[in-house]
């Protein structure tokens, strides 16, 4: 979701962006308000954005990461979750997307569809949740088959603004999505949230905010939510309000209620070392982090993130999904001031599914001509 303090600035700069990180400074790329004269700027047709020349041809082919989907008509393709659909193979992609809708598809401006006003912003415009799948590769093809469709907007308590950064699971014969959203259009306090389906074209059922979670409230709050399914337990990774990676598991069997990890019952909680011991410990202790995703493949755990700031994506190695404090970091990528990231490259994310170890990201650039909202999602091939 949009987020001044993690300097996501693919987010579409009609409103404020959402989810605040600790200690970084509001980005002035993002900091034109939701003004319905944004709507009147040169260059905000309904069409798609011409190529950028960084991201395609032979001279996109020398950088690691390959631009693989964005949605011209905002710009604004981020937060994306890749899985294998049980039982067909067939792949699907979950993502946010920033912009206004007509006819149930994301457009660069308004009016827009009834009842898809953003009363809190005001505008037409608010991150909203997508899947798109027919792609035979997981790279190329995804709206082959008329996607992208609109699974979720906002509304409800909490939720009324922005909502976005899906992670989607097919747990104990149920699809479960976690995601996160705020009432607030300046960006602070975001909760997690779940929505319950029994088929992942929806419709989606919202279930309010998750339970159980535990972490720094302030600031951004909760949010950039991933999962894995490990032994037939549902885990929940996230970032809290100081930028922490925290996890907890399924705590019954409706995927709406989680126990901490790392977490010690019998000592208070805190969150603040100089007031005692820290509990529940996050993921990783001393690193900060937007987002991080954990997969098992090759007899261990995976994790992948990248950093406040977004300038690098890291992966790590543990026999505990639960701790990777001590987990040597390998930089698989960082911005390069000649590829189509070359402003910002993060929030990744793992392929879910057997027989892919390739991991998913946003990158932005500084382009002039995508910048007007700059998010976009490559593919990177894990090496062998």
């Amino acid at each position: 979701m949009k987020q001044v303090e993690k300097q996501t600035n693919y987010t579409l700069t009609l409103i404020l962006v959402m989810l605040l990180v600790p200690l970084a400074g509001l980005d002035a790329a993002a900091q034109q308000g939701a003004s319905g004269n944004d709507n009147k700027k040169t260059g905000l047709q309904d069409e798609p954005l011409p190529p950028d020349p960084r991201a395609t041809g032979p001279s996109a082919d020398a950088f690691p990461g390959k631009l693989m989907y964005y949605k011209g008509c905002s710009g604004n393709t981020f937060g994306q979750w890749v899985i294998r659909e049980p039982g067909s193979g067939r792949l699907l992609m979950f993502f946010s997307c920033n912009s206004a809708i007509k006819n149930g598809k994301p457009v660069r401006r308004g009016p827009g569809d009834p009842g898809t006003h953003n009363p809190v912003a005001p505008t037409w415009h608010a991150d909203r949740i997508y899947v798109t799948w027919g792609s035979a590769d997981g790279k190329t093809g995804w709206d082959a088959e008329s996607g992208p469709l609109l699974l979720l907007g906002p509304g409800g308590t909490n939720e009324n603004c922005l909502i976005g950064d899906p992670t989607v699971a097919h747990w104990q014969g149920t699809w479960h999505m976690y995601y996160e959203g705020t009432s607030s259009d300046q960006g602070a306090t975001n909760y997690l949230f779940h929505a319950t389906a029994d088929h992942w074209k929806g419709p989606w059922i919202k279930q309010g905010q998750v339970q159980g979670v535990m972490g720094h409230r302030g600031r951004c709050g909760l949010s950039w939510p991933t999962t894995l399914i490990d032994g037939g337990q549902l885990i929940l990774y996230y970032m809290d309000g100081k930028s922490r990676l925290m996890a907890a598991e399924n705590a019954d069997a409706t995927g709406h209620t989680f126990r901490m990890a790392n977490y010690d019952a019998g000592q208070p909680v805190n969150d603040d070392p100089r007031k005692g011991p820290v509990n529940p410990q996050p993921v990783m202790r001393g690193v900060k982090v937007n987002r991080g995703a954990v997969k098992f493949f090759d007899g261990a755990y995976h994790l992948v993130h990248d950093n406040v700031g977004r300038t690098n994506v890291f992966l790590r190695v543990s026999s505990d999904k639960f701790d990777f404090t001590d987990s040597p970091a390998k930089v698989l990528m960082k911005v390069n001031e000649k590829a189509w990231y070359d402003k910002h490259v993060g929030l990744p994310s793992f392929f879910v599914g057997e027989g892919c170890d390739r991991i998913y990201f946003t990158g932005a650039t500084t382009n002039p001509v995508w910048s007007y909202g700059q998010g976009k999602i490559g593919y990177y091939e894990l090496p062998q």
